[in-house]
């Protein structure tokens, strides 16, 4: 099971709550492979050929690989400029560190959402840094 290419990334603690991500693991839940596929974007167009030009190779790789029952993976393209050099790709694991959340009141919404993604503490090698820093992160996620 293919689950992307999100628009915004599913890095650390996001596996828990993204629906990206919560496809694959319906599918492992069901007995079936899974890698969901996420970009961080920030607001950049999507570049579909170069997003194809980085997945595919991965893609292979990691459809040659054993099945391990409750195993899938999770797969994170970095924000590069237009003409950048093709990123690296990082296998490492998930932040465990949550978004920090921030919340404001306003008089006609109530509370509002007020985090910024981009100010997230990263661990060193973990895939927020890993993605961060301009290269793929490729994180096995195992459900119990």
């Amino acid at each position: 099971m293919l689950s992307g290419i999100n628009h915004g990334a599913n890095l650390g603690a996001d596996v828990y709550y993204s629906g990206t991500v919560a496809a694959v693991r319906e599918a492992i839940l069901h007995g079936w492979p899974g890698i969901a596929f996420s970009h961080y974007r920030k607001g950049a167009d999507f570049d579909w050929a170069r997003a194809t030009r980085w997945i595919t190779p991965l893609l292979r790789e990691l459809l040659d690989r054993p099945i391990e029952p409750g195993l899938f993976y999770n797969v994170n393209l970095p924000l590069l400029p237009s003409g950048a050099a093709d990123p690296d790709v990082i296998w490492c694991p998930l932040d465990p560190k949550p978004l920090p959340l921030n919340y404001r009141h306003e008089e006609e919404t109530g509370l509002y959402f007020a985090g910024d993604y981009n100010l997230r503490g990263r661990t060193p090698k973990a895939d927020v840094d890993v993605c961060f820093n301009g290269n793929i992160a490729v994180s096995q996620v195992k459900l119990l």
